[in-house]
């Protein structure tokens, strides 16, 4: 049986916010801005600490390189997972959002394709808590 190892490359903090709705259905993002309208239905955290254009030179040599990512969610006592992929089209150039999509479709602030979860399909305890005003922490690891 094939084995894979995680390996840790990057933290983001996030703030939550009374407008999280995460029902988007194809996507996810968190940005650096401080607020939040309730169009932004693929938002799930706010006053972020990082978008992509901070992401380290390991996080982006993987994604550019089509390496496999795990991304953990956490907020208080709830937790999700999402599995994506890179792509050599990523630039990673934003300095406001970092966003994870399920399709192909690449842009500056796309941090990874073909994601196994957007926003709506987000454990909803999770979402509860973000809504609620918790603390998001995002746990980028790559996998090999």
């Amino acid at each position: 049986m094939p084995s894979c190892k995680l390996f840790p490359l990057q933290v983001i903090y996030a703030k939550g916010h009374k407008n999280i709705a995460a029902t988007h259905r194809t996507t996810f993002e968190i940005t650096k801005e401080g607020f939040l309208t309730k169009r932004g239905d693929c938002i799930i955290g706010i006053s972020s600490s990082a978008s992509a254009k901070d992401l380290n030179e390991e996080l982006r040599k993987h994604v550019q390189g089509k390496g496999e990512l795990a991304i953990l969610l956490v907020s208080g006592k709830q937790t999700d997972i999402v599995f994506c992929h890179g792509d050599h089209r990523l630039s990673l150039q934003n300095p406001y959002k970092l966003i994870v999509r399920k399709s192909t479709y690449a842009d500056d602030s796309t941090l990874c394709v073909e994601a196994s979860k957007a926003a709506a399909e987000i454990d909803r305890g999770l979402i509860k808590s973000l809504s609620e005003g918790g603390e998001l922490f995002v746990v980028i690891f790559a996998i090999s």
